[in-house]
């Protein structure tokens, strides 16, 4: 009974720690893995005065950078209250966290895909991904994807990282098609891909978004 009950509080703590979101189970079923480049990849913390650089009022920013940081403790403090009580306990707190993922307060979902993109470019973030690389066949290949192509948008959903469009082609029906829209040597232009994977390798860059 003893190993069942250790099997359990394991399996508990597992389920706590893993991915909520299908954008980041999607990152996992990535058939090409990201490109790394010589910047630096980890998220920066969110900053007050870029922010408000980026068009977002003091106040906003104020309040938005104070839900976050209630946040972030709220699940510190979940994760060390599993740890130290009693399995009946743990199942309450881990299913606490789990709902406090899935309402997860994040600067994207606060300020809309513009701004975000705006303060992304602002604090020196990647804000873009392209295609460094196209598999010979594909389908990105036979509809038009060249190599250092940016995607902007696919279908009406803005792609800032190579998450978003990994999340994208996990959504609609196989078989149906898609504008894809793309930045190519500065000019934009509007492809026809159809929905799934796509065939390429994603590297994150750095671009202006007025441009």
């Amino acid at each position: 009974m003893q190993e069942k009950i250790s099997r359990l509080e394991s399996r508990l703590n597992e389920i706590a720690t893993e991915p909520a979101t299908v954008a980041e189970r999607a990152d996992r079923q990535m058939q090409i893995p990201p490109k790394k480049s010589g910047r630096q990849r980890t998220p920066l913390p969110p900053d007050r005065d870029v922010l408000v650089s980026a068009g977002v009022s003091p106040e906003a920013a104020d309040d938005i950078l104070r839900r976050i940081g209630r946040q972030e403790f709220r699940s510190l403090e979940l994760r060390n209250l599993m740890q130290r009580s009693a399995p009946a306990d743990r199942q309450r707190y881990a299913a606490e966290l789990r709902e406090l993922r899935q309402k997860k307060v994040t600067l994207r979902s606060e300020l809309g895909d513009d701004a975000y993109d705006r303060y992304l470019f602002a604090s020196g973030q990647d804000n873009r991904v392209k295609a460094s690389s196209v598999m010979a066949g594909s389908p990105a290949e036979i509809n038009g994807i060249h190599k250092d192509d940016v995607v902007l948008y696919y279908g009406d959903r803005k792609i800032l990282t190579a998450s978003d469009l990994s999340k994208a082609t996990l959504e609609g029906d196989i078989g149906s098609y898609i504008n894809v829209e793309v930045l190519r040597d500065g000019a934009r232009m509007s492809l026809l891909l159809p929905r799934g994977t796509l065939g390429v390798q994603l590297e994150a860059v750095r671009l202006d978004p007025d441009r």
